[in-house]
């Protein structure tokens, strides 16, 4: 397919059966405004699926509309705009942030994946998120957390690699 999206093309993308094909990038900022105002509309499945397309689009207009999925009162839009974060190398650090300290424990848990799979200077802007989130009241909570190195599980494998030199 050339030539840029229309609309029809993210009709299709919404059905929740259809997997991501698209390639969002060649979307133009009316399909983003036309996704935007579907999360706004607060349809948890249509809204998670707009949210979801948006984290495979470099657009700025796309964060826009991964941020308010951040937003919304819907736990699994929220759940589904961690997700997206995961696709995504331009959000700020903000956004994550937010997700971490959500009341939702399905979505700190799907942020703690997504800051696990970061790069560590990355991840280090949220270690007080993650030391607090050990001790989460929800246990899958706690083992995401426990799974995430920070510098000194990475400070421990350099120096045990140093040792058998």
């Amino acid at each position: 397919m050339v030539g840029s999206l229309r609309i029809e093309h993210i009709e299709l993308a919404l059905d929740p059966d259809t997997p991501v094909y698209l390639d969002v990038d060649r979307a133009d900022a009316a399909v983003f405004a036309a996704l935007d105002t579907i999360v706004a509309a607060g349809d948890d499945l249509l809204g998670a699926r707009a949210v979801t397309l948006c984290g495979h689009a470099k657009h700025p207009a796309a964060l826009e509309v991964v941020a308010r999925g951040c937003l919304s009162a819907s736990a699994r839009l929220r759940e589904a705009a961690a997700a997206a974060l995961g696709h995504r190398r331009d959000d700020p650090p903000q956004l994550l942030a937010m997700l971490l300290l959500d009341r939702n424990s399905r979505v700190r848990t799907r942020a703690l994946r997504v800051l696990a799979r970061r790069p560590v200077h990355r991840r280090l802007r949220h270690l007080k998120h993650v030391r607090r989130l050990r001790a989460d009241p929800d246990p899958a909570v706690r083992r995401v957390a426990g799974t995430i190195g920070l510098l000194r599980a990475r400070r421990r494998t350099v120096l045990l690699t140093q040792r058998t030199m």
